[in-house]
């Protein structure tokens, strides 16, 4: 009897670039999901926008001041490089023609507020007064009117692009006592501007 001869047969190996390629279509199948949950931005109506500086004092400055200065977290932002306006998708635009954003500096700190951005918006909505109010008394500082891509301010018509200031000093009266109140506002029109709805952003 011949002797019986076992043959190994070769083993078989996987290439490597097959191994790559399933790699990256699992990771791709793990990305779907991800990708199909992730909030979008989204385009909302055009608005006509007036930003503003304002350096605010109030003396003396051992008197401890309430103030408004806006939300905790400032619900729209302005980029300046591709000229639109973020806003925050739990804030509605719905009948919004203008809006005037207001920044805040504190030149004595002796302001109590909660804000923490220190952004407060005045808007213009149908059948609403358009005015920037103190944040210390509520009093109203300046009335605006649109015409157009145009603020008419107190009186005098700003076009788009157009820069100008008010210097405006009052007396309020605090549960701390009296107070002298300055604001130094710097405006710029930005005229009407793109707005895009983007997902609330953490708020500490």
């Amino acid at each position: 009897m011949s002797a019986l001869r076992l043959v190994a047969m070769p083993e078989k190996r996987v290439r490597g670039w097959v191994i790559v390629v399933i790699l990256i279509a699992a990771g791709g199948l793990a990305a779907i999901p991800v990708f199909l949950l992730r909030p979008t931005t989204q385009f909302g109506p055009p608005v006509l926008l007036v930003r503003a500086t304002d350096n605010i004092s109030a003396l003396p400055a051992t008197t401890t001041v309430d103030a408004d200065f806006g939300p905790h977290c400032a619900k729209f932002a302005w980029n300046a490089a591709r000229r639109f306006l973020a806003v925050e998708a739990d804030t509605s635009l719905a009948g919004v023609d203008a809006l005037l954003l207001n920044h805040y500096v504190e030149q004595e700190h002796n302001f109590a507020t909660t804000s923490g951005d220190y952004e407060r918006p005045f808007i213009l909505a149908s059948g609403t007064a358009w005015q920037l109010r103190s944040p210390i008394d509520g009093r109203v500082l300046a009335n605006f009117t649109r015409s157009g891509d145009s603020v008419i301010a107190n009186g005098t018509v700003h076009g788009p692009g157009a820069s100008w200031t008010f210097h405006l000093e009052y007396d309020a009266t605090t549960p701390r006592g009296p107070v002298h109140v300055t604001e130094d506002l710097s405006f710029t029109n930005e005229g009407t501007v793109e707005t895009r709805i983007v997902p609330v952003a953490p708020c500490a």
